[in-house]
């Protein structure tokens, strides 16, 4: 299975933490996508504990058609309070589908979220 990486973002402020992610589509056909999904829209996580500084966490999802995150779950070990916090907020980010030959397809993406001082 071919992995084709992008840049989702960069650090987005929120109130305590803010996050910074790239992305990989694990798909078969991640070769043949004409375009990759990019985030268009992040909602930040709030109520982190101060000691998630600095943590990583691996978020497998499925993005349809629609740039829509569906069946979000963290896949790296850790803390379960927080993987409580971020999957909701997870599940409110968009992002812009992923395209074969022009036309929107779903595609599953691996995402390290990397949670990070504001600013």
């Amino acid at each position: 299975m071919k992995v084709a990486k992008i840049l989702l973002g960069a650090a987005v402020a929120c109130s305590l933490l803010s996050v910074s992610s790239f992305a990989y589509t694990a798909s078969k056909h991640a070769d043949a996508l004409s375009a990759l999904p990019v985030v268009s829209t992040v909602v930040n996580p709030t109520g982190l504990p101060p000691s998630a500084e600095g943590a990583t966490v691996m978020v497998r999802m499925t993005l349809d058609k629609e740039g829509q995150p569906h069946h979000v779950r963290i896949v790296s070990r850790g803390d379960a309070h927080l993987a409580d916090r971020l999957v909701p907020v997870i599940r409110q980010w968009r992002f812009t589908p992923a395209q074969r030959n022009g036309e929107p397809v779903a595609v599953e993406v691996l995402l390290p979220v990397q949670l990070v001082a504001k600013a």
